[in-house]
């Protein structure tokens, strides 16, 4: 068999065909010309038979072609005559639109001739039935028939539709008002006995007919029984004696259980019942006499003096939305009738929580005067922990109240408290600067070795530096609430919060003009990382410079009383002597042995890892006088305040020698030797704040004619006293 298909492909390639044809018999051993020759043989026959097909099928295309032609003939013929026929059909209706035109002209005058005739008919009967409806309306309400009045009313609204162009059309239209009117006040009493008693098919007749008048609207003017029931379970209340805080919840009970019985009441008579007693209840809640906001301020002056008034208030809170979830009806209304309430205490809430700071401030024993340094320490630490609750009380009072949106008021507070508990720590120091005789101007005077004066001063640094970090924290956890909360607070500021939602409250407070501004400060400030608190900074850094003069000063009391007595000490006089026997004299001693016992004093505060103590120092303005020492920013607490000591020692040593009133040479070597202990003291002392005691000992030990080279080459922190040592010592010196 042969595949003659091939030859039907559009890329035949007659070579390829013969190639694939003849290599089989090959690779077979079939003898090739045998196998070309039957290969030929093969195609003649199907050329002949091709052929054959070929010639058949244009044999029957000869015989079929005259039909053809006329089948195409007669279509021709058919599809000329359609075409006449189209144009006369065309020609026919132009001819009569052009020959009715007229007529149909005429038709529709006639039609408009006939509705004005109509209407005029009609308005003529209504005019005629105009008497007779009044009649029928006068003779309704005489019988106190409202069903007839509100059918007879209908009529004459239809009348007056018609009869809109006579002349007394006005006083007509003011007659059918009138007549309105009357039957409201027919069915109103009615109606009002329907709402009262619960009638259901009553109260949706009476309300079908005032809405047959169009006073559908007014049927909530009749539900009064709604409004006296909420104000008669207020007032049962409110007469009382109790505080509110003590009735509101049995007021609310009752109330849920009397919406519960309005509402199935209302979803029968009503078709949006849910709507009309929401409408009803905010009324009558919004109508209590006395209001919620009178019954607080009144039980807010029966508190007693160790009560907060804030937190009176911020009690009832938790009450009323606990009322508002419950309620099976909601909506902005309602919400501003409960919460508008809390609106007042919400704007003065800065001024409220800045009392209530205060006065729990105020009953904080931080008198120390006559404690021990453990005992004061103790007392002041437990006073702090009191205030950092004051402040955590504040903070949650504000996030309860105001949804933190009260953080502007809160800091208000906070500054005012910070401000008292600082005056009150300011005067726990003044006490100790009269009981110690550290007060301004108060002479020099040794407090003894027992003194707690120093120790209780660095107890208030340590209550400073605490504070501080304290307060810091709480600034912290501000930040953090109001942060946490802002995404609600900028929408109640914009308004898109469900005010019947979790937070009506701090939505109606945000309503208010006053708190946007401040608020939005706030929150720009928390959101930027910038302090809060500033305002309550400056208190603190006042209190913490002043800590640290008192304790400075508790510690050179001594030395100050040492030096005293110094320019009037026998021995600067002195003329003649044995060297050998100098030694130094017993005022230095003490103040040596004084500075060695230092670091036993610091070790309390400064041993161990005191945070406190040490944010204390770095953070103080001016620790100690100007004059004397300024703290390394990275120095150590120890370090800094043995520097400081130590350079305010040497400085109360060189006032005392420049006030020398005479210096005998003998003296100066006496002074040297002293001064040169005190060198020893410092030294060992591991500080290094007594070049100037270096540099005095020189000028007191070099003989008079290398005086002026020694002054020259030393350097001092009084320029002028080179020239006052060479005047004690009678050497000719000009500086």
């Amino acid at each position: 068999l042969m595949d003659f298909t091939a030859f039907s492909e559009e890329q035949f390639d007659a070579k390829a065909w013969i190639n694939n044809a003849l290599a089989a018999p090959r690779a077979q051993g079939v003898n090739f010309d045998t196998h070309a020759s039957m290969l030929l043989m093969k195609l003649q026959t199907f050329v002949q038979k091709i052929n054959a097909e070929i010639e058949e099928t244009s044999n029957q295309v000869v015989r079929d072609l005259p039909g053809i032609v006329k089948s195409v003939d007669i279509l021709t013929q058919e599809v000329s005559s359609l075409r006449d026929r189209m144009t006369a059909v065309k020609e026919d209706i132009e001819a009569v639109e052009q020959n009715t035109a007229h007529t149909m002209a005429v038709l529709i005058d006639l039609d408009r001739v006939k509705a004005r005739m109509a209407a005029t008919s009609s308005a003529l009967q209504e005019a005629d039935n105009w008497t007779s409806l009044t009649a029928d309306a006068d003779e309704a309400f005489r019988a106190g028939d409202s069903r007839r009045a509100a059918a007879t009313l209908l009529g004459m609204r239809r009348s007056l539709l018609v009869l809109s162009d006579v002349p007394d059309y006005p006083q007509r239209q003011a007659l059918v008002a009138g007549l309105e009117n009357r039957l409201e006040e027919l069915v109103g009493p009615n109606l009002k006995l329907a709402f009262e008693a619960h009638n259901v098919e009553l109260a949706r007749e009476l309300l079908v007919i005032l809405g047959d008048v169009g006073r559908r609207a007014h049927a909530t003017n009749y539900y009064t029984h709604l409004h006296s029931t909420v104000q008669d379970l207020w007032q049962t209340q409110t007469n009382s004696p109790t505080r509110a805080s003590q009735w509101l919840f049995r007021f609310f009970d009752a109330m849920l259980e009397l919406v519960e019985k309005e509402l199935r009441f209302c979803q029968e008579v009503f078709p949006d019942g849910e709507v009309v007693l929401e409408m009803l209840l905010a009324g009558a809640l919004n109508a209590r006499q006395p209001s919620l906001t009178e019954v607080i301020i009144r039980d807010i002056k029966t508190l007693d003096q160790d009560e907060s008034a804030l937190a009176y208030v911020t009690s009832l809170l938790p009450l009323t939305a606990s009322f508002h979830q419950s309620l099976p009806v909601g909506g902005p209304a309602i919400s501003k009738s409960l919460y508008v309430h809390f609106v007042p205490f919400q704007l003065d809430y800065g001024n409220l929580q800045s009392s209530e700071l205060t006065r729990r401030t105020a009953a904080l024993p931080l008198t120390i005067a006559d404690l021990s340094a453990d005992d004061a320490i103790e007392s002041l630490s437990a006073q702090l922990s009191s205030f950092e609750s004051f402040l955590s009380d504040a903070l949650r009072t504000c996030v309860e109240l105001t949804g933190a949106a009260g953080v502007p008021g809160l800091v208000t507070a906070t500054t005012n408290a910070v401000g008292s508990f600082c005056s009150a720590i300011g005067q726990a120091l003044a006490d100790l600067q009269r009981h110690h005789g550290l007060f301004a101007g108060a002479p020099p005077a040794d407090p003894g070795e027992e003194s707690p004066a120093a120790a209780q001063g660095f107890a208030l640094i340590d209550l400073a530096g605490e504070l501080l970090r304290r307060t810091r924290d709480f600034e912290g956890r501000v930040r953090a609430a109001l942060l946490a909360r802002k995404d609600e607070i900028h929408a109640c500021i914009r308004e898109e919060v469900d005010l019947s939602g979790k937070v009506p409250h701090v939505a109606w407070y945000c309503s208010d003009p006053s708190v946007m501004a401040p608020l939005e400060t706030a929150l720009a400030a928390a959101a930027k990382g910038s302090s809060l608190l500033a305002p309550a900074h400056s208190p603190l850094l006042t209190l913490n410079t002043s800590t640290h003069a008192f304790a400075y000063a508790a510690i050179m009391a001594p030395i100050a009383a040492k030096l005293a007595l110094f320019p009037q000490m026998p021995e600067w006089g002195q003329a003649g002597g044995d060297d050998f026997s100098l030694s130094p004299l017993a005022y230095v001693t003490k103040i040596g042995e004084y500075l060695l016992t230092l670091p036993q004093q610091l070790e309390p505060f400064l041993a161990r890892e005191n945070s406190a103590f040490v944010l204390a120092l770095h953070a103080c303005s001016q620790p100690f006088p100007p004059d004397i020492y300024l703290p390394a920013p990275d120095e150590n607490a120890a370090d800094a305040w043995l520097n400081a000591i130590s350079r305010g020692t040497v400085d109360a040593y060189l006032s005392a020698v420049a006030s020398l009133p005479r210096l005998a040479p003998r003296g100066a070597r006496q002074l040297a030797a002293d001064l040169d202990y005190l060198c020893n003291v410092l030294s060992a002392l591991d500080v290094t704040a007594f070049s100037d005691v270096v540099s005095l000992v020189q000028l007191l030990s070099v003989p008079p004619e290398e005086f002026a080279s020694t002054a020259a080459s030393v350097t001092l922190s009084r320029p002028a006293l080179p020239a006052r040592i060479a005047t004690l010592r009678g050497i000719p010196f000009k500086p």
